[in-house]
């Protein structure tokens, strides 16, 4: 079950990199009209996903720790909001960090973002509590859906919140 978790990931991860490569969008005219930039969200929508999650995987398959279930979530939710930004660093070659994200309709979060959580983040989180409860598999399900609707939520939120125009 551990192998074929870790080869999943890494085939999701080499496929997305594949299917969705950095796009250019040189000299774009696309101008946000909110005030609010999806980056401008962030903080909010981190605390939000991690008070959701952490109370979700700790009840639902009734974890042990819970001062270990508040570590890792945190930790695997550092990575996987990480891991997004990280690719779209280079296609801003010459741009600061925050005028790459304002040249471009880059939401924080869409199908990449919901990939790469589910590759980085339902892995690392199973490996290290599974041992931490008797349900294993409720515990790998509850990890997939719940990544799978925060993630969801906090895509809308953006929507909501943040629009543009070309």
């Amino acid at each position: 079950m551990k192998h074929v978790i870790q080869r999943a990931a890494v085939t999701v991860a080499i496929l997305s990199c594949a299917l969705f490569p950095a796009a250019v969008f040189a000299n774009s005219s696309w101008v946000w009209i909110s005030e609010k930039r999806p980056y401008d969200l962030l903080p909010f929508v981190i605390a939000g996903t991690l008070i959701i999650e952490i109370a979700v995987i700790y009840r639902i398959p009734k974890m042990k720790k819970m001062s270990k279930v508040c570590g890792l979530v945190i930790l695997a939710n550092l990575l996987s909001f990480a891991v997004p930004y990280l690719l779209r660093i280079p296609s801003g070659v010459g741009y600061s960090f925050v005028e790459n994200l304002d040249a471009f309709p880059s939401y924080t979060v869409n199908i990449l973002f919901l990939i790469m959580t589910l590759a980085v983040e339902v892995p690392f989180l199973y490996k290290f509590l599974r041992k931490d409860t008797e349900k294993e598999k409720t515990l790998l399900l509850t990890l997939i859906v719940v990544n799978v609707l925060t993630t969801i939520g906090v895509a809308v939120v953006e929507r909501i919140f943040c629009y543009g125009s070309w």
